[in-house]
């Protein structure tokens, strides 16, 4: 049976506290808004609201001119989403260039990737901070600067922020974890539905010893394994860039951004 893990990068380079904003009235970072049926198994649908930080990142098509679905993100205050950075960079020469503030487009709330709801917030981007190191395989982490900020409601709440930038990634080992998306199925086409799955973070060893080549060039102490080996709950193409997400007491933490995984044409 074929294994599946992926790896994330961790938050500590950022500098939280600027990007830390007051929460609107009656809204806190991390608490959703309603009651959430609890899910049992993992990479099952999910109901509107229960991940309301989770961002559709979509991407201006040089050919149509159209907005298409490209990466997840995760909405952690009224004006700002993280996503993995080669989500966001034009890869059309030896150069990663930023894309153009006018070719990216962000759709907060929204359940079904090809219907846009009443209650979906639609937000361009008006700039983009990608880190300053960021390579394909290191340092992909981007900033999105809204250039209006987002009221939020049930379903557009933001996610905490890991506030423990020294955390040893060692202490994450065996914890479970969760991503959500619109990754591509096993028929190799995008979700049309929001799907989640629990993954737990694994020994850097683990991933070493699954595929030595290919994680070897990746691992570091910025960036932690995680991954299921039944072959069927590992994020899919179309999920990078989103967020895994810890349960910290009534609390959401993100820990990590979605960068890198073996499975399919995702690298």
């Amino acid at each position: 049976m074929m294994s599946e893990f992926m790896c994330f990068r961790v938050l500590s380079f950022l500098c939280l506290s600027q990007y830390v904003l007051l929460s609107q009235a009656n809204f806190q970072c991390g608490i959703r808004q309603h009651g959430i049926r609890p899910l049992i198994g993992s990479g099952w649908q999910v109901e509107k609201g229960h991940w309301p930080w989770h961002v559709a990142v979509f991407k201006r098509n040089d050919k149509s001119e159209k907005f298409e679905y490209c990466c997840g993100g995760t909405l952690v205050n009224e004006k700002h989403v993280l996503t993995a950075a080669h989500c966001v960079v034009k890869q059309h020469s030896k150069y990663s260039l930023p894309a153009l503030f006018y070719e990216i487009e962000l759709h907060i709330g929204q359940q079904n990737l090809s219907e846009v709801s009443d209650n979906v917030v639609i937000r361009d981007v008006s700039k983009i901070h990608e880190h300053p190191d960021y390579k394909p395989n290191e340092n992909d982490i981007a900033v999105l600067v809204m250039r209006l900020p987002v009221e939020y409601s049930s379903t557009v709440i933001p996610i905490c922020l890991d506030q423990n930038v020294d955390r040893d990634l060692r202490e994450l080992e065996g914890e479970r974890g969760w991503v959500t998306g619109w990754g591509k199925t096993e028929n190799g086409i995008l979700s049309e539905v929001l799907r989640t799955a629990s993954l737990p973070v694994v020994k850097h060893l683990e991933c070493l010893l699954n595929d030595r080549l290919l994680f070897g060039h990746v691992l570091n102490d910025n960036v932690f394994c995680a991954g299921n080996r039944n072959g069927r709950t590992s994020p899919f193409p179309g999920d990078s860039g989103g967020g895994m997400y810890f349960n910290d007491g009534d609390r959401w933490i993100l820990r990590g951004i979605i960068a890198f995984g073996k499975i399919n044409e995702l690298r």
